[in-house]
């Protein structure tokens, strides 16, 4: 069973503004107002649920992974696909703070996870007065609907490379970046299961995976793991 203690805010303030790029710039004094008793870190059991569409509107909020990882599938009961994973650093919650639906996934955690986990209200209370991070918050959003709107274009009528480009894409977000600019990502399904995903066949799919690494925006490591370059990445969908 989940279990939940209050956490001090100047310490929430310290993980988050290192680890999210929303809240880099955003002002501690006004994090610490309106987060006073109300942030909250909450540990998982591997396999519990972190978050589902059913999850009352004010249950749902900001999470923010703070130990392990965690599995993020669609919402569909009648057919749940893995679509990435969440790391330590890895954020969610962000696009639904304003939206009345639920979002339509499923989060369900991995070993010894610790979600940080900050309250709707609150967020949407410091997004009002502080600039810098409504700032940030925006432009986070505007790059959520340019990517889903380069999304659709490359699976409505994109090559193999560009629609696995898209996927890698989705896959690194929200994880740590390297010094160099690369995101160690696993990928979320098999080979198998990846070509059905971005609608190619397998072969299609294989030689997608050897021009990626051959132009440099990837490296394949042992298994499904991989290291990608978004910024090369993106200006391949670009070009």
């Amino acid at each position: 069973m989940p279990r939940s203690e209050i956490c001090e805010p100047a310490k929430a303030f310290e993980f988050i503004s290192e680890r999210c790029a929303i809240f880099r710039n955003a002002s501690r004094a006004c994090f610490e107002k309106h987060m006073k008793n109300s942030t909250v870190v909450t540990a998982y059991d591997e396999g519990e649920l972190i978050l589902s569409p059913s999850d009352r509107a004010s249950d749902r909020g900001i999470g923010i992974i703070r130990t392990g990882s965690a599995s993020v599938y669609s919402g569909d009961s009648s057919r749940r696909v893995l679509m990435r994973f969440l790391s330590v650093g890895g954020i969610y919650g962000v696009a639904a703070l304003f939206a009345a639906a639920a979002p339509p996934t499923r989060i369900v955690a991995g070993g010894d996870c610790t979600v940080l986990k900050l309250p709707r209200e609150a967020v949407r209370a410091m997004l009002h007065e502080d600039a810098a991070l409504l700032d940030s918050y925006l432009e986070f959003m505007s790059g959520r609907v340019l990517f889903l709107n380069r999304k659709i274009a490359c699976v409505t009528g994109g090559s193999a490379e560009r629609r696995l480009a898209v996927h890698l894409l989705s896959l690194s977000d929200g994880l740590p970046r390297e010094s160099d600019g690369s995101v160690r990502i696993t990928l979320a399904s098999n080979y198998t299961e990846l070509s059905h995903l971005i609608d190619v066949g397998r072969a299609s799919l294989y030689r997608a995976l050897d021009s990626l690494e051959a132009s440099g925006a990837i490296k394949r490591g042992s298994g499904y793991d991989m290291t990608v370059f978004p910024a090369l990445l993106e200006a391949m969908l670009d070009a």
